[in-house]
């Protein structure tokens, strides 16, 4: 049975303009696992078929079995409905990197913090057994 998926890879891509490395980022993926996805040598496995579908906010049945390039010019408002939403994944993981860095800045700022209090305890501590 044909499917659709490295097509619809590669039409995601051109579409969302997100290049082949960035797509490879969001999903976690290697290159050369993306290109033999593109290549239709394999099949992506279910929970990046399932990812990629809950990002681009489209169907499973759509992403495997419809030729998207094909649909949008002879369906444009169901494709174009479900491909709302321009955001590149570029965007989409470089707000990921600043919240996780924003927590680990947060966390390292109170570990600063209980480390200050930690020296003022010893300071004190020490100034008492010196007098």
């Amino acid at each position: 049975m044909n499917n659709y998926i490295g097509l619809n890879i590669n039409y995601l891509c051109s579409s969302f303009k997100m290049k082949k490395l960035q797509f490879c980022e969001v999903f976690d993926i290697k290159q050369s696992t993306l290109s033999s996805y593109t290549g239709g040598i394999s099949i992506p496995p279910l929970d990046v078929i399932q990812r990629i579908c809950a990002h681009f906010k489209i169907s499973l049945d759509d992403f495997i079995n419809v030729d998207m390039q094909q649909k949008i010019h002879t369906d444009p408002p169901a494709v174009l409905h479900q491909v709302a939403e321009p955001t590149s994944a570029y965007a989409l993981t470089t707000d990921k990197i600043i919240k996780a860095q924003e927590k680990t800045i947060a966390t390292l700022e109170k570990q600063i913090t209980l480390l200050e209090k930690t020296v003022d305890s010893l300071e004190i501590k020490l100034a008492q057994k010196a007098s």
